[in-house]
């Protein structure tokens, strides 16, 4: 079970696709993007497993009283020791040089 803190100002969806009372200002906007870039690091490099989110999305960044971003929904999320290779990466790979190839060569 995963549990939250109280996130009184919702996800970053509504305050950059729904119609906020006020506009987030640039300070607020970086201080986001860093506390996710943060949490992300953790994930990543911060515990003897890292963690793999795979659905990063402006609904799934939570805010709190203060305007700081919380990376929510871990529903996707898998875990992988350090230095493993995951096969849905190397399917991506597979799948983004196909795409190339189509576009570079239409038939």
């Amino acid at each position: 079970m995963l549990v939250y803190d109280y996130k009184p100002n919702e996800s970053l969806d509504g305050w950059i696709f729904g119609k906020p009372k006020t506009v987030m200002g640039w300070e607020k906007r970086q201080r986001v993007v860093v506390d996710v870039a943060e949490g992300l690091n953790y994930l990543h490099h911060g515990w003897d497993q890292m963690v793999v989110h795979r659905d990063i999305k402006s609904s799934n960044i939570l805010l709190n009283v203060e305007m700081r971003g919380r990376l929510g929904d871990f529903w996707l999320a898998k875990l992988y020791r350090h230095g493993e290779r995951s096969t849905s990466i190397q399917s991506n790979e597979n799948t983004w040089m196909i795409l190339v190839k189509r576009f570079r060569n239409p038939e």
